[in-house]
């Protein structure tokens, strides 16, 4: 995918949306599980800016690797409520839940609609970066799916 900066949203959606055929509902939630992530982790991101803290001070502060973190925040890995609290208590902040109404039903409209088109504001809701780390593992999981495929037949 090019990543030029002259590329419209028109560009991106379509450059997107051969990501999103043939969906499992079971690719959806992670999807969402991922998003999840990322929500949190923005948060970090931003409390981690604040107190200037590395990648590196964050992983001692909760006594992880700096290499785990990193995997968190690339989005091969998934937050849990043991690493939540252990994050709360290193930061010294509590995380606020909140339920409400979904933007869109379907994640994968959500993710071509709204999120493709606000990573390109400076508002955006979340950066170029999870975008692409969603991709890259919508990536990985297509591969190995096909992989497992050709193994069957």
């Amino acid at each position: 995918m090019n990543t030029n900066s002259q590329m419209n949203n028109q560009d991106i959606k379509a450059a997107f949306s051969g990501l999103f055929d043939n969906r499992t509902e079971q690719d959806r939630r992670d999807d969402a599980a991922l998003l999840i992530s990322f929500r949190y982790l923005s948060e970090v991101e931003r409390l981690m800016g604040e107190r200037g803290l590395t990648k590196r001070d964050l992983a001692k502060a909760i006594g992880t690797s700096a290499s785990y973190i990193t995997q968190l925040f690339r989005g091969d890995r998934l937050l849990n409520f043991g690493m939540l609290a252990r994050l709360e208590a290193a930061l010294d902040v509590a995380f606020v839940v909140e339920a409400r109404q979904p933007i869109r039903a379907e994640t994968d409209t959500f993710l071509k609609d709204q999120i493709v088109p606000a990573a390109n504001t400076p508002e955006g809701m979340v950066s170029d970066g999870d975008v692409n780390a969603l991709a890259r593992r919508h990536k990985r999981q297509t591969s190995v799916r096909q992989t497992r495929k050709q193994a069957i037949h």
